[in-house]
């Protein structure tokens, strides 16, 4: 074993280190430099007086900046859980929607049973910021029994904000059964194009499904270049999880291949790539999955 390679074996062993804080972290919440409250709500983690520390971050959910709030929550559901639980239940009635969904947000960091609910309930707040926390939370989770839930509230949402977070979210869990709602909402050119780019990558992390990958193809010929980069890269990402194929699949992995090859040639920037790199990087998966699957 390299010397790399005990290094990191050392570093996994080793304990995380624990936050040390200068003075009272309870009144440092209220210290005029977000800094100075961002350590604070850091410290509380540790604290003695779990149900006073509850009270102190669930206020903190409320502040102004938002790594404030974000560390506020993530040491909130640190703490024991029954007090951190009802600190959430609590935050997530507040009148204040920047507190409500600084709660959601602190849910998809934990393993707890109550947070699906809650987060499905977050999920028809009347304030689009909380619906979005809370959808992407659920992603967070990755629990497939939120794909239904996701699904019928993408139905109905009036926000692209929440579409968007819903769509991010569905791919975050990679339910195939999210396929067909996926490939609709990419297919709808009156849809606002950041909801329809969030459903092309989410169509890319499904694996290998017939919906999926068929929307994926007709979304090589997109008007918008990160919708095609993103439909290269899911392909190439897809054909990699088809462990064996039917000749429908071995059928429809040649359509793949032939449309790539006609992606090759286009130098439109997507923003993080060119769309041909993309299509000539998925055209070498789909090969190896080829040949893989001819040798299994």
């Amino acid at each position: 074993m390299g010397w790399i390679s005990r290094l990191r074996r050392l570093r996994r062993k080793q304990e995380p280190p624990k936050p040390s804080f200068d003075g009272d972290p309870f009144s440092a919440l209220a210290d005029p430099q977000p800094r100075r409250r961002w350590e604070a709500a850091l410290a509380l983690q540790l604290t003695d007086a779990p149900e006073r520390a509850v009270d102190a971050l669930v206020q903190a959910l409320g502040d102004p900046v938002p790594f404030v709030r974000w560390q506020a929550g993530r040491s909130l559901v640190t703490l024991p859980r029954e007090e951190a639980l009802r600190g959430i239940q609590s935050a997530l009635k507040d009148e204040l929607p920047l507190r409500r969904a600084a709660a959601a947000e602190a849910l998809g960091e934990t393993t707890w049973e109550e947070a699906l609910p809650l987060l499905v309930d977050a999920l028809s707040d009347d304030d689009a910021g909380v619906r979005v926390a809370a959808a992407l939370s659920l992603g967070r989770l990755r629990r497939p029994e939120a794909v239904e839930y996701l699904v019928a509230y993408m139905e109905s949402e009036p926000s692209p904000g929440v579409r968007w977070a819903i769509a991010r979210a569905l791919g975050m869990i990679g339910a195939p059964e999210a396929a067909e709602m996926l490939q609709q909402c990419l297919s709808r050119q009156d849809e606002e194009t950041q909801v329809r780019r969030s459903a092309a990558w989410a169509l890319g992390q499904l694996g290998w499904d017939v919906t999926a990958v068929t929307g994926l193809l007709a979304a090589l010929d997109d008007p918008d270049p990160q919708i095609r980069w993103y439909a290269c890269q899911g392909l190439g990402r897809a054909a990699q999880t088809l462990s064996r194929a039917d000749p429908a699949d071995r059928e429809l992995l040649n359509q793949a291949r032939n449309a790539l090859v006609q992606r090759q040639e286009d130098d439109a920037d997507a923003g993080e790539g060119i769309v041909g790199e993309a299509a000539v990087q998925a055209l070498t998966q789909i090969r190896a999955s080829a040949r893989r699957l001819r040798k299994g």
